[in-house]
């Protein structure tokens, strides 16, 4: 009786363990695979009755929202133009400057791709803020591929 009293004991324990460590085990593994890859970050302020881009050497995002006017709560429709970029999975997430709002992130998809010329296209939304009709959003873009993480964090002025 004692053997099976400990068997159960130390399994229980060792459970308890497993479940107080799993966070800091699953950022370890996500940290890991992130700290091989050349990380860059960019911001860019845009006037989205032009064209919004952020022009590197040898490199190019290129971002369109329809409709500019950015309605609240309205699908938006964006598209991403990556030149010399080579994306294996593009995500944006709007937030608000300055104020903490955030949305939760969502996949762009590739449409196309040409030479070193790739486009992704996805439906996002605004949320509306109770405080000012004047938010500024951030749009953060993320562009990954196996060897960097890029971040543009777009300034969105209408």
């Amino acid at each position: 009786m004692k053997i099976k009293q400990y068997t159960t004991f130390i399994v229980s324990g060792l459970a308890l363990i497993l479940i107080l460590l799993f966070p800091a085990i699953k950022k370890y593994w996500q940290k890991a695979g992130v700290e091989n890859k050349a990380i860059e970050s960019f911001k860019v302020v845009c006037d989205l009755e032009k064209e919004c881009s952020l022009v590197l050497p040898e490199r190019q995002v290129v971002l369109d929202i329809e409709p500019d006017s950015l309605p609240v709560m309205k699908p938006l429709d964006i598209s991403i133009t990556l030149n010399g970029i080579d994306a294996e999975r593009v995500s944006m997430q709007f937030q608000g400057r300055d104020m903490a709002m955030n949305l939760a992130p969502f996949q762009l998809f590739s449409d196309e791709e040409q030479g070193s010329r790739q486009h992704f296209e996805g439906t996002g939304y605004i949320s509306y803020c109770t405080i000012t009709q004047d938010m500024v959003w951030l749009a953060r873009l993320e562009i990954e591929s196996e060897q960097s993480l890029i971040t543009v964090t777009f300034e969105l002025k209408g």
